[in-house]
């Protein structure tokens, strides 16, 4: 029994069946975006002075919603930090550039990936 989003790649279950295995696949919650989030994105990509450095992305679908809510917010000057590989070519067809991509497609591994990249910028990660 393979528990998952509704919207799921289907590399586990693909390589389970191939491995002989009996695969059953249920979707077990939904990832949906709330209704007031563009309202919020745009307010806080707005203020230059106590906008974001970085915004993390640790799925496709953290993409997908970003895009939507921030649509005509400036992006300048923020870093995109994916969690890995897909989410970034999920960026990148959008025509955003992660300047972050982290080594091991974990959380903790994401957060390691952006203190790095906030030390080679030469600055302290602000407080927020």
């Amino acid at each position: 029994l393979l528990l998952r989003a509704a919207v799921a790649r289907d590399v586990i279950p693909r390589r389970l069946r191939r491995a002989g295995a009996k695969v059953d696949v249920v979707a077990a919650y939904q990832t949906r975006q709330p209704v007031r989030s563009g309202d919020r994105m745009r307010q806080v990509l707005a203020h230059r002075k106590s906008r974001p450095q970085v915004a993390t992305f640790t799925s496709s679908s953290t993409v997908h919603h970003f895009v939507r809510a921030s649509r005509g917010a400036s992006l300048e000057g923020l870093a995109l930090a994916s969690i890995g590989p897909i989410t970034s070519a999920t960026l990148r067809s959008y025509g955003l550039r992660p300047a972050i991509e982290a080594e091991s497609y974990t959380m903790a591994g994401l957060a390691r990936a952006i203190v790095k990249w906030a030390q080679e910028q030469n600055q302290g990660l602000a407080a927020g």
